[in-house]
């Protein structure tokens, strides 16, 4: 089981609308992918598995074809996402030259993001001697940062489907990435051309 964040695509895109996310809601409750609202979010609905990509069904039991909940989460200033700094700064490297940055510090400056703007997180790379933005570093796996997204947790499989992903970015007016809350060596890749999440 696994956590994914469905996100706007890039550091700068807006929040959208409260009417917006309102009717998102309403068409996947419609479409049978949410049911109820619980006390942890929206848990899934009678067709939950059509979330998941077509091969997800050849690989995954349909028991797997499910999650525990979805939330709506938002933040006055982007969140780098998956929020594990740790895990994150533990794959850092150079996005230029592809040198081992030093964990401590890649860990330390993304937990200042939760309170300082993501423009002034900065790093050095002991390799090329740059100093190093959050786009400038690898982190090994899909990262975002946004001020609103969606939480979808205990997912079965990481195969999200890309009409899946393309509904949610018609009915939001925005491009969207799907982010798992692990390494990407653990997950399949669903659609090689949306990994890129920044």
């Amino acid at each position: 089981m696994l956590n994914l964040y469905i996100a706007p695509k890039g550091t700068k895109a807006p929040v959208p609308s409260p009417d917006a996310v309102d009717a998102l809601i309403q068409q996947l409750i419609e479409a049978g992918i949410l049911g109820a609202r619980g006390e942890d979010g929206w848990v899934p609905g009678p067709g939950v598995s059509s979330l998941f990509h077509a091969d997800a069904m050849d690989t995954c039991l349909p028991a797997e074809l499910t999650f525990d909940s979805l939330e709506v989460g938002a933040s006055p200033r982007p969140r780098v996402l998956p929020d594990l700094p740790d895990v994150l700064a533990s794959q850092a490297r150079c996005g230029g030259c592809g040198d081992v940055l030093d964990a401590a510090e890649v860990e330390d400056a993304l937990r200042r993001t939760r309170y300082m703007p993501l423009e002034r997180l900065e790093v050095s790379c002991p390799g090329c001697r740059s100093a190093l933005n959050f786009n400038g570093i690898d982190f090994g796996q899909v990262v975002s940062a946004a001020r609103w997204w969606l939480r979808v947790e205990g997912a079965g499989t990481g195969r999200v489907s890309p009409g899946f992903i393309e509904k949610v970015g018609r009915a939001l007016g925005l491009r969207v990435v799907v982010v798992p809350e692990v390494i990407a060596e653990v997950v399949e890749d669903w659609v090689p051309a949306r990994r890129k999440g920044r």
